[in-house]
């Protein structure tokens, strides 16, 4: 499966896995497997707030290709909250590791 993270600031906590065409979301199962080749689907139509309106949820190459919301604060680093190209992270199987949304830590200086 193929997830485009679309960086949003919003509160909500985001744990996610993939098993095959299933996308689990906080708990809440979200199986594509009826989804044919080349066929393109609303996210409109999955009707969750995870995943981004306006983009469509296809499969390519025998691939799920979806875009979902990466909840991002103010403080988290510029590179997450506003990428120069799509973070896009690719799973097979297992718990998906999103990119760090923590605000930087600060380093210690000595006086």
């Amino acid at each position: 499966m193929k997830i485009k993270l679309w960086p949003d600031l919003v509160e909500w906590p985001l744990e996610a896995s993939v098993s095959g065409d299933k996308l689990t979301l906080n708990g809440e199962v979200f199986d594509f497997s009826q989804l044919k080749e080349g066929f393109l689907l609303p996210s409109t139509a999955v009707d969750s707030r995870f995943f981004v309106e306006t983009e469509m949820i296809q499969r390519v190459g025998g691939e799920v290709c979806i875009t979902i919301r990466l909840p991002v604060t103010h403080e988290t680093a510029e590179e997450i909250r506003n990428p120069a190209e799509p973070i896009v992270l690719q799973i097979k199987r297992g718990k998906v590791k999103f990119p760090d949304t923590c605000a930087p830590k600060e380093v210690e200086k000595n006086d």
